[in-house]
């Protein structure tokens, strides 16, 4: 069983295609293939035919019902899908027991459209040979009757749709637009192979209502009603890099965005959107930033009105060399808990702390909501201990932190007393490898004999000198 789907009607041109352009390559059982199929349903309808027995193709086509007429009827099919005629598919039927072929037709491609696919260009090359193709194409195209007009030379006089009719906003067409959307014409789309997938974010009139109209790419963007691939493509960028109409217009307003025969550039397009992409994320993090130091600065001015947070002497830590003499260990341990993280860095760098320190504790800050006392209490361990400033091993202790949910002052200083402790016992086992190590003698190999020329001649008795020649002379008759 099976039935055909067809959303589009035969017209002269395509008839004239079909039979002169594709019937070469195809053979005329797949052409007359493709007008069963096409006529399974009125001319003057789209839609789908009604499901019929596979007999008729074979009947049509005057196909012997057998292996030979089955093989044919394939090849024919494959065919018409090689050369985007057709599409192909089955669905199993529970109630039949059976498979229904779908076959989708879709029509011939226009002249221009066919000799823009190289590869169809080629094979009806070699099917017809070259200088019958280049008459075909003469004949399929007609010549432009005046001279070639420069690039501005014309006048654009055409009224697009907006500026002549105005639809009426208050009415509420619901209704039409649920019954539009279940006609089975509405999804014909899906069965054009040679359309782009696509899904208008922005309608043509939006994108000219918005788009200057003294520009020089005016009369390209008003094209774009009868390209619908362009329109795809330019809302699959927009769709992609999240640009708002203004900003669509703004780069399709950019030069060599369109060529001088008013095709897309798609490349520069999508490097254009990828650009403003990233240029508008790198300030919607400056925004950010700016907006959290702000609200930094708002609590740093709060905290001043608040009394210090004290330190239990537990958790306080030894006051470095660097601090040595100005402050005492009580007064330095409360800078690092109630300080802010930019004021330490500048002390623990004497006022120029470097750039790469100042990103690195600023992302830790912003994105790794580090407090500030946490990050003081590592720039001490790092300071004090002599340890990397370099972003890897930060980073590292900074996720061993947050794997480790730390976000106090007193979690950071028992974190760096662990570290501590940890080190120091790999330093004790180490000297105890190397004290135990020191501790024993030396065992020096025993250097082997080495035989000299200076060997003691020792006489050589005739007993031994006969037992020498008996074992000669059996393992010479072993030999033998």
């Amino acid at each position: 069983m099976f039935f055909c789907g067809r959303f589009f009607s035969l017209g002269t041109l395509q008839y004239t295609m079909l039979h002169s352009v594709y019937q070469p390559m195809i053979g005329t059982l797949a052409t007359s293939l493709y007008h069963v199929l096409h006529d399974s349903l009125p001319a003057h309808q789209v839609g789908y035919s009604p499901i019929e027995p596979q007999r008729k193709l074979f009947l049509s086509l005057q196909l012997e019902q057998g292996a030979e007429g089955r093989r044919k009827l394939i090849e024919s099919t494959s065919r018409l899908e090689a050369v985007g005629l057709l599409s192909t598919s089955r669905s199993y039927v529970p109630q039949e027991d059976d498979y229904v072929y779908i076959y989708h037709l879709h029509p011939p491609l226009s002249p221009q459209d066919f000799f823009n696919s190289h590869h169809l260009v080629f094979l009806l090359r070699d099917t017809i040979g070259q200088p019958s193709l280049m008459r075909l194409k003469e004949r399929l195209f007609a010549p432009y009757p005046l001279e070639r007009p420069a690039e501005d030379a014309a006048e654009d006089l055409t009224v697009p749709f907006y500026e002549l009719f105005r639809l009426n906003p208050d009415r509420d067409d619901a209704e039409l637009v649920t019954a539009l959307d279940e006609m089975a014409a509405g999804n014909a789309s899906l069965w054009n192979a040679h359309e782009r997938p696509q899904s208008i974010g922005y309608p043509h009139a939006e994108i000219l209502r918005r788009f200057p109209r003294a520009s020089r790419n005016r009369r390209f963007v008003e094209n774009l009603g009868r390209r619908p691939d362009q329109l795809g493509y330019i809302n699959y960028t927009a769709a992609k890099y999240r640009l708002e109409l203004q900003e669509l217009c703004r780069l399709l307003d950019e030069d060599d965005i369109f060529d001088e025969a008013g095709e897309l550039n798609e490349d520069v397009l999508a490097y254009r959107a990828s650009l403003s992409y990233m240029q508008r994320n790198k300030r919607r993090e400056e925004r950010e930033m700016i907006v959290q130091r702000a609200s930094g600065a708002k609590e740093e001015g709060a905290a001043d009105l608040i009394s210090e947070k004290p330190v239990d002497p537990l958790y306080q830590l030894e006051v470095p060399p660097l601090f040595a003499g100005r402050c005492d260990q009580q007064q330095y341990n409360l800078m690092l808990r109630n300080e802010p993280y930019t004021r330490m860095l500048e002390r623990f760098f004497q006022g120029e702390p470097s750039t790469h320190a100042i990103r690195l504790f600023e992302r830790m800050h912003l994105s790794y909501k580090m407090p500030d006392e946490v990050i003081n209490v590592i720039m001490h361990y790092i300071h004090t201990y002599q340890l990397s400033w370099s972003k890897a091993f930060v980073e590292s202790i900074f996720t061993d932190l947050m794997a480790r949910n730390i976000s106090t002052f007193e979690g950071a200083v028992g974190f760096i007393r662990e570290r501590l402790a940890i080190a120091q016992k790999s330093r004790e086992k180490s000297e105890q490898r190397k004290a135990a190590s020191a501790g024993r003698p030396k065992q020096r190999r025993q250097a082997p004999a080495i035989v000299t020329q200076n060997v003691p001649d020792d006489p050589v008795t005739d007993e031994e000198f006969e037992r020498i020649l008996q074992k000669v002379r059996n393992i010479e008759s072993k030999l033998k």
